[in-house]
Formats: C-alpha cells, sequence, structure tokens
C-alpha cells in the first residue's frame, strides 16, 4: 500500500540500490509489559562509558542499620593491610581501650558475688576472642527498650538490646560498640555496672561479664607512667602517713586542705 503523498522529510541520499519488492519480516517494535509510571525528570545526557555488564540479581531495599558515624570522604586508594603494632602515645587517651584489646567486666552485684575469690571483676580481652553481652547507657529514654537506671544512679537510662529490641547477650566488642551507638547511646562504663546502675536492664546478664569502658569513676588498670597532681584536693585528708607512700611526690604540694566540690571517690587508705 503505498502511500498516497509523498514524505515531507525525503532522504537527501537515496539508495543507489533500491529494493525491488518490500521486506516480508519488517522490523517489530517490542513495547515494555512494565514501562515506568513516572520517567526521570533529568535524563542522562550522556549513557555510562563503562556500564556494568551483570547488574546484581539482589539489590539492597534496606540500608544499613549502623551506617559509620563518620565516613570518608575519599576512601583511601592504598589502604594499611597491617595496622601498627606500637600506636602512637597521647597526653589525653582514649576512654577506649586500643583496637586490639577492650575491657569486660561484671554486669552487676550478682555477678561480682558470684565471682570466686581471687577473681578478678573486670579484664581486658583481645576483641577477637571475645564474645560478651552488652548495657548501654543514656541520659534520656531513647526507645522503649530503655529503663530507668537504679535509684542511685538518677537520670541515667539502661538497656540491653538492640534496634529490633532483642537481648545482645553474645557478641564483639566492636559490634557491641556499635549497637549503642547505632541507638544514640554509649557503653556503661565499669563503675556504673558494678554499682547496679545497669541492673535494670536485665537480659540474663546481671550475673555475667559484659563489654565495658572505663569511665571518670573508675581508675584505670593501665595507670599513667606520668603521675599529675589533682586540681581538686581531699576534703577529708587521711591523719595518717601511707603505707605506700607515691614514688613520684608532688613537685608542687599544696600548703594546706581545701574543700572540695568533687572530693576522690576513691580516698587513701
Amino acid at each position: 500500500t503505498p502511500s498516497l503523498a509523498p514524505s515531507s522529510e525525503p532522504s537527501k541520499m537515496p539508495s543507489a540500490t533500491p529494493s525491488r519488492a518490500p521486506t516480508k519480516q519488517p522490523i517489530a517494535i517490542i513495547l515494555t509489559s512494565a514501562p515506568t509510571k513516572k520517567p526521570t525528570a533529568a535524563p542522562s545526557k550522556m549513557p555510562s562509558s563503562e556500564p556494568s555488564l551483570i547488574p546484581s540479581a539482589f539489590p539492597t531495599y534496606v540500608p544499613s542499620r549502623s551506617p559509620s558515624l563518620q565516613p570518608s570522604l575519599v576512601p583511601s586508594s592504598k589502604p594499611s593491610l597491617m595496622p601498627t603494632s606500637v600506636p602512637s602515645e597521647s597526653s589525653m587517651p582514649s576512654l577506649v581501650p586500643t583496637v586490639g584489646e577492650a575491657l569486660i567486666a561484671c554486669a552487676s552485684q550478682k555477678c561480682i558475688e558470684r565471682t570466686p575469690i581471687g577473681d578478678p571483676v573486670t579484664n581486658v580481652v583481645p576483641v577477637e576472642e571475645g564474645i560478651y553481652g552488652i548495657r548501654c547507657c543514656a541520659d534520656s529514654q531513647l526507645n522503649a527498650a530503655f529503663v530507668a537506671a537504679n535509684s542511685q544512679c538518677p537520670g541515667l537510662w539502661v538497656s540491653s538490646r538492640d534496634i529490633d529490641g532483642e537481648c545482645v547477650r553474645e557478641t564483639t566488642y566492636h559490634n557491641g560498640l556499635s549497637v549503642c551507638q547505632s541507638l544514640g547511646a554509649r557503653l556503661c562504663t565499669v563503675q556504673e555496672n558494678l554499682n547496679d546502675c545497669s541492673r535494670p536492664a536485665k537480659c540474663s546478664l546481671n550475673e555475667n561479664k559484659v563489654w565495658t569502658v572505663y569511665g571518670d569513676d573508675f581508675p584505670s588498670t593501665h595507670p599513667s607512667f606520668s603521675p599529675a597532681p589533682s586540681v581538686f584536693s581531699s576534703e577529708v585528708p587521711s591523719t595518717a602517713a601511707s603505707n605506700k607512700p607515691s614514688t613520684f611526690p608532688s613537685a608542687v604540694p599544696s600548703l594546706g586542705p581545701t574543700s572540695s566540690s568533687a572530693p576522690s571517690a576513691f580516698p587513701s587508705a
């Protein structure tokens, strides 16, 4: 069926070898069975020069629940295969132990009571080998899983559950830390656990050791080699000389006791 009218846009270069008869197999136009309902408002002007040869058969539908809080803007093209075994010294060391080891402590007084005499209630263990539960602490009720701490810790909320409300009884240090941070909380300190502050979190962990961190309220098992004088003098100084005097006396001793708004939680024996 030839056209009744000539084309408004005829070819500028007609074929040198026109066909003698129309084709018996014209090109078929196959339309998609599921066209998009909303085409993009900003289509790409240039297709990718390196399109994927094999697209993913299992694309992610749910992003990570624990994304990095400080992702790198430009990832390293040559990441270290072996992290340093001798970290640099710092005048303000982290309250969290180095990457190779982490701190565990009894989750409550109930654990202390069941610990054999002579066994420590706190330990530093390799992060690769340790599997323990967690206690997360926060200054507010971040979700329904957080319960008020015991009365001796007012304003503190505790939980041993992840974002799905499941008890975290056995996990690695890094995963446990990530669980607390993803909730907007932190790992409870040694003293918060030993003082039963976190005991209401339960999850059958009160008789066990859990991942924890040093706080300002607990002395380090790895004390500084360079002691420094206290900013706050004791409100109740000792009346007798210590049977274990310091091997590094202060170069600037105080002339007399002064009242302190923050006396030591661990006065001298």
